[in-house]
């Protein structure tokens, strides 16, 4: 195999060929030309005519051919960006095209020949010299590719010489035919020998290049360490010490051993103390000197460890192409301590925004819980006044009940935001869903608002919680309103399945991509994604538009966090965005807000289709009736909450009965156990969780119906609830109809 200098010789004397192609093709079109002037009188034509456009065919291709690269070249046309062959295959394909052109130029040129037996003696020499000044030129000129020379030497002479052999013992013939062999043989042996001298001589001059180009480099790269600041020490092939500075002398602890030209690797590593590795703490000197010995072949990866004085240390060694060994160190004391202080920085700058996140948060629950509670005391009060007609104390409690689910609202709210990815989905039809949004909204909006809704997926199903995204479309309905601020405005309402393109999938990859996710359009609307789409994968498309006062580009991305505020007012946006966020990456969509200050803004949600349930699949249970006599025992450290519960159940007819201590409701369980049809326990109690009390009833009584109701109902709390036989596990509030309907069932 040639090594790669020889190749590279060989490829620029191919490259140097192609560039005489047009000298080449000038001297053989005019000799072609001349001696069909000479040969005309005594030629056939059409063989003359036939050998002459064969030739000049020939020549012409290649002219044509090294004209394109040529102007290719000159105007920056050439796809450098595509990519090159190895050298030893465009080698060998140059070489295989001069070798063909060889033989068929040399073919054509050899078959001249033939018309030596119609020349008259002084045309036979002149072609005679014709032919070789043009095997003499030629094999010249291809002498950087000695089989493309030998292939037009031999297809030729040789012809000129069998021909003239072939006319008998004539002095005149056999000399010439002598004198072609010779001339052959002479061109073949100066082409070999030129060839070789040329490709060596060149070689030699490569070499000796790279050997001044490597000491170079070494040269400068000695002095680079020897000028550097760092600590250094430089080993030889065999790993004995012959250099060093003052800075790695002090930076090194070696404890008996010192430091000396001569000495071995090895043994100063084994005079070092033991040590702290960055990464597994105290090393003994043995570990020490086995963790360099593995390093060594890693000279990128640098070993940072602490040193037995307390000093940190950054090490790295770089074998050198003669077998040398560079040991560089550095001193990152200084360094470590302010990574710490920053460190430190960094934890009190995160803990401030996380407090005042949680501030910001606290502030907006309790802002919204106030309106709540203030609301319900307010109704309370009114029912307690003695002037109190029966109907206004009606109303009065049904306000109450409207605030206590509000209320309950915000809290499921809340848990949405952590819990938004374990809610229960299932496979319904989005325009139930749609519908209901719509049927919960007000029948009469202002005057001053046009609202227009087009629902065109009326076929689609989704795999999501129909409750959340009924959510989901009224909370991006009401915002819509409120961005009109009492305007003047219209808003739409449009859905439609769709088959992303590969550009909108592009779109949400490149935008979700950006640092901050805000990304600024050529008409000079802001857009904020979240969430990834799919091509292969059909969507619902959820479009609200309003025309209303936009959004401030720098709050784009915050709208979704709970109680942003805009710059503009105080107004907060409460859970509404926060829960929209948390429904589509709970979906498996995404979503896309554009907004313009002053235009209004766009909302373009996009949720996953999957295909229509079977026929068979079985229909939800009805609704369970209210009303029973059944005898409930209520558990609930909270007086307040346990009576609530047993006035309502009491007032649907059930003998209930408030217990206020675990302890004493299995101790009045344990008395009576069939004296009860179900029990209804708090979880969180003091001294016996509701969970613990349930698994105390069941070793009393196996059938007994025990239901828990928490503040926070999690995928653990109801698996643990299930495996004692907790027959139910309901969220704080409780609404006692749901209750009720539970105990009958």
């Amino acid at each position: 195999m040639s090594s790669p200098a020889s190749l590279e010789v060989q490829y620029n004397l191919i490259r140097n060929f192609a560039r005489q192609t047009p000298v080449n093709a000038t001297v053989t079109s005019f000799s072609v030309i001349f001696s069909t002037l000479m040969l005309w009188p005594y030629v056939p034509t059409s063989a003359l005519v036939a050998w002459a456009t064969l030739h000049l065919a020939l020549v012409s291709l290649l002219f044509v051919r090294w004209m394109q690269r040529y102007l290719q070249a000159r105007r920056g046309k050439v796809l450098v960006s595509a990519p090159r062959a190895p050298l030893e295959m465009r080698v060998a394909r140059g070489s295989r095209r001069a070798i063909l052109f060889a033989i068929i130029s040399g073919v054509l040129w050899g078959a001249t020949v033939f018309t030596l037996p119609y020349l008259p003696p002084v045309q036979t020499v002149a072609m005679v010299i014709v032919v070789s000044a043009m095997t003499g030129g030629a094999t010249t000129t291809l002498s950087a590719i000695p089989m493309a020379a030998a292939a037009y030497a031999l297809t030729t002479p040789i012809p000129f010489s069998v021909y003239f052999f072939l006319r008998g013992f004539d002095s005149a013939f056999f000399f010439l035919g002598l004198q072609a062999l010779v001339m052959t043989a002479g061109m073949l042996w100066a082409s070999r020998s030129v060839h070789g001298t040329f490709i060596e001589d060149v070689k030699a001059r490569i070499e000796a290049t790279e050997a001044l180009e490597e000491l170079r480099r070494s040269r400068d790269e000695w002095l680079d360490v020897a000028q550097s600041t760092d600590a250094f020490a430089l080993f030889d092939a065999d790993k004995q010490l012959k250099f060093w500075n003052a800075e790695f002398e002090r930076l090194i602890t070696t404890g008996s051993v010192s430091v000396r030209a001569g000495l071995s690797w090895e043994e100063l590593l084994a005079g070092f103390e033991p040590s702290e590795s960055e990464s597994s703490g105290l090393i003994t000197a043995q570990e020490r000197h086995d963790r360099y010995v593995r390093h060594l072949p890693h000279a990128d990866d640098p070993f940072i460890e602490r040193l037995a004085d307390g000093r940190w240390i950054r090490s790295v060694m770089r074998p050198t192409e003669r077998g040398n060994l560079v040991w560089l160190v550095q001193d990152i004391t200084a360094e470590r301590q302010r990574e710490a202080v920053e460190m430190k920085l960094r934890a009190r700058l995160s803990e401030s925004k996380q407090l005042q996140t949680i501030g910001q948060f606290a502030s907006g629950v309790a802002h919204d819980f106030n309106n709540v509670l203030g609301a319900i005391q307010s109704f309370a009060e009114f029912m307690t006044m003695p002037a109190s007609k029966p109907d206004g104390r009606l109303l009065a409690a049904q306000r109450i009940v409207k605030a206590c689910e509000r209320g309950a609202g915000m809290v499921r709210n809340i848990l949405q935001l952590a819990t938004a990815s374990r809610i229960e989905k299932a496979t319904f039809k989005f325009a139930s869903a749609f519908d209901q949004a719509v049927n919960f909204l007000p029948r009469e909006h202002p005057e001053n608002v046009t609202f227009t809704i087009d629902n065109r997926a009326e076929s689609s199903f989704v795999d999501a919680n129909e409750s959340q995204v009924i959510q989901l479309l009224l909370n991006l309905i009401v915002n819509a309103f409120a961005a009109l601020k009492g305007r003047v405005g219209r808003i739409s309402l449009y859905a439609d399945q769709i088959n992303v393109d590969t550009a909108t999938v592009s779109r949400f990859f490149n935008a979700a991509a950006n640092l901050d996710g805000v990304t600024t359009a050529l008409d000079g609307s802001s857009q904020f994604v979240f969430g990834m789409l799919l091509p292969e994968q059909p969507y619902v498309k959820i479009v609200i538009e309003d025309n209303g006062v936009g959004i401030e580009p720098d709050l784009l991305s915050r709208i979704f966090d709970p109680f942003v505020t805009t710059k503009e007012s105080t107004l907060r946006t409460g859970f509404g965005l926060t829960v929209v966020r948390s429904v589509v990456l709970a979906s498996d969509g995404a979503l896309l807000v554009r907004s313009t200050v002053g235009k209004g803004t766009t909302f373009e949600v996009y949720l996953p289709v999957i295909a229509a349930p079977s026929a068979n699949q079985a229909a939800p249970a009805p609704n369970q009736p209210h009303e029973g006599n059944e005898r409930v025992m209520v558990v609930d450290d909270d007086p307040d909450s346990a009576d609530g519960l047993v006035l309502a159940l009491r007032g649907m007819g059930y003998d209930a009965v408030a217990i206020y201590e675990p302890g004493g409701a299995l101790a009045e369980y344990v008395s009576s156990p069939q004296a009860w049809d179900a029990v209804v326990a708090d979880q969180a109690m003091p001294g016996m969780g509701g969970h613990e009390l349930a698994a105390r009833i069941k070793q009393v009584r196996a059938d007994a119906r025990i239901f828990l109701y928490t503040g926070h109902a999690s995928d653990e709390l109801r698996q643990r609830a299930a495996g004692i036989g907790v027959a139910g596990v309901l969220q704080k509030p409780v609404d006692p109809k749901i209750l009720a309907g539970l105990i009958r069932g």
